[in-house]
């Protein structure tokens, strides 16, 4: 059986309402975008979100005929939510600003990462001794930036905080920036003197330091974001048909100890409900960064 195969049964088994009658079937769309995995291998992702998905639903029998799929380009998955033929839309939150004027396109939830009730926060870190230590000394210097997802949200929220300093953006700012999806990759160069500054969610950041308490003694962080999500997940009505069922489970998943496991897999601690408005107020940290729409 291909994983593929396995995705599909997962999904079925996950999302059958107990009530429907033998043989009733219906369709569930799920699109993804392949910018929350950048350091993932897309047939491991799937094979990740199959067993989440299952872990979802396995108490709640339903009979599906799922459609999956992962897409590089967002053109499709606007198709298919004009088309109403998807009802489970998981994007970066870049994407979903740019896609949120789409008709019955709403956002459901955050994934979490930092604590068990916030997405993460961001640090921008240098040597504590010999490094620069404030934002307008780093003009010319080395950046190293966590890229957890393709918004790059770290670097984002550092573009946002050049702006309102009157600075220009970081690929004028910085003399050279290099993204890395592993956290180790951004840190260990400033550490060692080959980088000057770098960006790392404060997660990441905590456990590499507990790790090795000698960064934590030479680096320390000179400015902190606030808690950034990253990852949104939507529902499209028109395509969802149990949606009060499918946003319990997702928002309950944490509670389930093979739930917890899979959490766990997705580098997530729970889904957080979100809303229109609630997001609204990070759309400014994307305007000078990424400006043009896909």
């Amino acid at each position: 059986m291909t994983r593929r195969h396995i995705l599909s049964a997962a999904i079925s088994s996950a999302f059958t309402p107990a009530q429907a009658a033998p043989g009733q079937a219906t369709t569930l769309g799920i699109a993804l975008s392949s910018s929350l995995f950048p350091a993932a291998n897309r047939n491991d992702a799937r094979v990740a979100l199959s067993v989440w998905t299952a872990t979802l639903g396995r108490k709640r029998g339903f009979n599906v005929n799922p459609v999956v799929n992962i897409f590089d380009d967002p053109a499709p998955i606007r198709q298919q939510i004009a088309a109403h033929s998807i009802g489970i839309v998981a994007l970066d939150i870049l994407q979903y600003f740019r896609m949120s004027t789409l008709e019955g396109l709403e956002p459901a939830f955050v994934a979490t990462r930092g604590t068990p009730d916030s997405p993460p926060r961001y640090v921008l870190v240098t040597r504590t001794s010999s490094g620069p230590q404030t934002l307008g000394a780093l003009r010319g210097k080395s950046l190293r930036v966590t890229a957890n997802t393709a918004a790059n949200v770290g670097l984002a929220w550092l573009d946002s905080q050049l702006a309102a300093a009157g600075l220009p953006a970081p690929s004028l700012f910085f003399q050279a920036i290099d993204s890395t999806p592993k956290p180790s990759a951004a840190v260990l160069p400033v550490f060692f003197g080959k980088a000057d500054a770098a960006i790392i969610d404060e997660p990441n950041f905590r456990t590499i330091c507990e790790m090795n308490p000698q960064l934590g003694h030479h680096l320390s962080p000179i400015a902190t974001s606030q808690a950034l999500p990253e990852f949104i997940l939507c529902f499209v009505a028109a395509g969802l048909e149990f949606p009060a069922v499918v946003r319990d489970a997702v928002r309950d998943v944490h509670l389930d100890p093979d739930g917890k496991q899979i959490l766990l897999a997705l580098r997530t601690r729970r889904f957080l409900p979100a809303t229109r408005a609630s997001l609204e107020p990070y759309r400014p940290i994307f305007r000078r960064l990424e400006p043009s729409p896909q």
